[in-house]
């Protein structure tokens, strides 16, 4: 079923992208198929933290966002809320 929904989406965002496809492909869930999105870690990382990895909870407060961190569905609000902020200073 999760299988099904993944390969559905028109992307997948996660951020750590790396983190999450490797999870996937444990669980035989076939990550190389699915339609990925930037990883709003990297792009975080590489405009704001010289290149270096930020925990979600940092990249979120630096867009103003707080939440409840290692929540599932306030974990993807927040990677949503990253992941936009960093789609808007790219343009």
């Amino acid at each position: 079923m999760v299988a099904e929904i993944l390969l559905s989406a028109e992307r997948v965002l996660a951020y750590n992208v790396e983190f999450e496809y490797s999870f996937l492909e444990v669980n035989g869930l076939q990550p190389e198929r699915l339609n990925w999105a930037e990883d709003p870690m990297e792009v975080f990382a590489n405009r704001h933290n010289e290149g270096r990895w930020a925990k979600l909870k940092v990249a979120a407060q630096h867009y103003g966002y707080t939440f409840k961190a290692h929540d599932a569905l306030e974990d993807v609000r927040a990677t949503l809320h990253v992941y936009r902020k960093v789609q808007e200073e790219g343009k």
